[in-house]
């Protein structure tokens, strides 16, 4: 018994003495050469890796400055293998580093083992037929392995057979993967099968043409007619490529399909999971494994198929580089059918969505589109020609005080302005915002005090997606305008900022609109009336004076007569007095002001 367990630890030590002595004829191992490679929008470090067919074991061995997987950030420069392994015929495998042998009883005749990466489209059978073995082994080398549950980026064991894809024995090498480019998808092979109702007239080769397929394929696919004859009424099952394939109803997709959800402020791992009937294990495999506990606002999750579209709340989506077009799949389209509408080829499309493993779309999916959309204009740079004070150079340059004030902070509100000084301004009244890395449409509005509504109810406030605001755009938080309409309709005569005495101390501060005496004035907006009265000799003369809200006043004065009392809610448009010539006055007319904050704004720049 002795001399048995002798011989068998001499033999076990010659076995292993064996492989270490092949494994040192071998090429010996090296750091792969290093390329860099820029983190785009959307990137992880887990789609990274996947997509250059390595471990993210590998990718963070290269980059000792990302200190968790969760902390890429878009334009980060990481380090990258050169490219993929390349396998010659005849020499050892360029995977010898990452080889190893299992030991048990059980699995005593397996021999070398590698690790795969489940890939997206895997199948167990797959994986095991491509490295010349069977399940059972697979599931044998694996304890614990579902065969029915692969998760995509889940490492696994397989026998050291050929590896995925393999050209081995072709005489060529293995094409290679370079870092940051994606090298074509081949076009699809799988088909659908659609049931087609036959319409008078039709025969087996007028639908066989339709679709693009031989007589003797759609033959094959309909054992049951019996014979070429067809009847009105009758079913013909058509087998039709992916690309051609109608968009399916999300009913029907199954749970094979997979969503992007993006981490909103106050979302935690759990409650996500929860929402899509997920255990926080199976959320964390479906995202290549990342720590759930570190989860931050923006984070691109993947999350199964819901059937419908996962919209995240207005306005909660960060800022991204680049707003790139998609198209929202509708009922009846296809592949080929989106291609051909946006001027595109198959491979075109398919380029821009590599992430799709196949040309089947399903109602509501959204895809992208060659190019981008640029960020409207919502600004232009104006001239002020005539130096003059903040007040009327506001005026002169078609903007309240208070906007041309918001959007140059060093502006006193006395202060004097140049002659021949160039002004970035909106196009409407409010403040210039640059959108910043990291900001939302939502935090931009608190930011600022006002509603997100109020950015989205004029598209020239340069936002008409909440959750697709770019980096470096400008956006208008609008000042709250009332919408004023012209009080009387009549010739303009003194305009606004007239001087008024020799050194221009005293300026005309309204807008002068010459009228027949009793031509009825009605109000310019919706508000209280807050005075009626005067003195008929001097000033304004009669005048009344409206109340808009949010700081906003008008007066009506030089008034014969008055058809509303103090504290009156009135509409715009109602009639609260007659024109006269009371005050100071040369003539008929109304001197209509217009007021914010207590400052006098010229009010053609409000006026429509």
């Amino acid at each position: 018994m002795r001399r048995t367990a002798g011989l068998l630890a001499i033999l076990t030590t010659a076995l292993v003495v064996g492989v270490l002595g092949l494994w040192s004829d071998s090429a010996p191992w090296q750091r792969a050469s290093a390329d860099t490679y820029t983190i785009q929008q959307g990137d992880t470090l887990w789609d990274i890796a996947n997509r250059l067919q390595i471990g993210m074991s590998v990718l963070l061995a290269l980059n000792e400055e990302i200190t968790s997987p969760n902390s890429i950030y878009v334009g980060q420069h990481i380090q990258v293998p050169d490219n993929v392994a390349v396998q010659q015929p005849g020499t050892p495998s360029t995977q010898t580093a990452a080889v190893g042998t299992r030991s048990g009883s059980g699995n005593a005749g397996i021999g070398l083992t590698i690790v795969y990466v489940i890939q997206a489209g895997d199948t167990l059978s797959e994986i095991a037929e491509a490295h010349d073995t069977d399940t059972a082994t697979v599931i044998e080398l694996n304890p614990g392995l579902n065969p029915n549950l692969l998760w995509v980026g889940d490492e696994i064991v397989v026998p050291s057979g050929s590896a995925l894809p393999t050209s081995q024995g072709s005489g060529q090498s293995q094409p290679t993967l370079n870092a940051g480019i994606s090298t074509p998808r081949p076009g699809p092979d799988s088909t659908q099968t659609i049931e087609y109702v036959v319409q008078a007239g039709d025969g087996l080769w007028n639908i066989a043409d339709d679709a693009g397929i031989s007589l003797e394929t759609l033959r094959a696919h309909n054992p049951q007619l019996g014979s070429d004859v067809l009847h009105p009424g009758q079913i013909v099952y058509v087998p039709v490529p992916d690309y051609r394939a109608p968009a399916l109803d999300p009913s029907e997709a199954g749970g094979g399909l997979t969503d992007v959800y993006i981490v909103r402020l106050g979302d935690n791992a759990s409650t996500i999971a929860a929402s899509f009937d997920l255990t926080l294990k199976e959320l964390s495999q479906l995202n290549g494994g990342i720590n759930l506990s570190m989860i931050y606002q923006g984070q691109r999750l993947t999350v199964p198929w819901t059937g419908t579209a996962i919209i995240a709340p207005a306005g909660t989506v960060p800022a991204v580089e680049v707003r790139r077009r998609t198209y929202v799949v509708e009922t009846g389209d296809n592949f080929t059918s989106i291609a051909e509408r946006h001027g595109l080829s198959l491979e075109e499309l398919r380029a821009v969505n590599p992430l799709k493993a196949n040309d089947l779309l399903v109602i509501g999916e959204t895809l992208f589109l060659p190019g981008a959309i640029d960020p409207p204009v919502v600004a232009e740079e104006r001239m002020l020609w005539d130096g003059d004070l903040v007040q009327y150079a506001a005026a002169t340059l078609g903007v309240t005080p208070h906007t041309l004030l918001a959007n140059h902070g060093w502006v006193e509100p006395g202060q004097w302005l140049d002659s021949g000084t160039a002004w970035r301004l909106p196009l409407r009244e409010g403040l210039l915002v640059t959108v910043q890395r990291g900001d939302t449409l939502r935090a931009i509005a608190n930011r600022h005090g006002v509603e997100i509504e109020d950015i989205l109810a004029d598209p020239t406030n340069g936002v008409d997606d909440p959750n697709a605001i770019v980096i470096g755009q400008e956006i208008i938080v609008p000042l709250a305008v009332p919408d004023f309409a012209w009080p009387a309709q009549g010739e303009l005569t003194d305009p606004f900022g007239l001087c008024r005495s020799w050194d221009c101390s005293y300026r005309h501060k309204g807008l002068d609109i010459a009228l027949d005496t009793y031509e009825p004035l009605v109000a310019a907006a919706d508000g209280i009336v807050t005075f009626v009265g005067g003195d008929e000799w001097f000033g304004l003369g009669w005048y009344v004076e409206i109340d808009h809200g949010n700081g906003w006043l008008t007066v009506y004065g030089h008034l014969i007569e008055f058809a509303v009392w103090q504290g009156q809610t009135v509409s715009q448009g109602e009639v609260i007095g007659y024109n006269g010539n009371t005050g100071h006055s040369t003539g008929p007319h109304l001197h209509f002001e217009v007021q914010h904050n207590d400052w006098y704004v010229d009010p053609l720049v409000v006026l429509p």
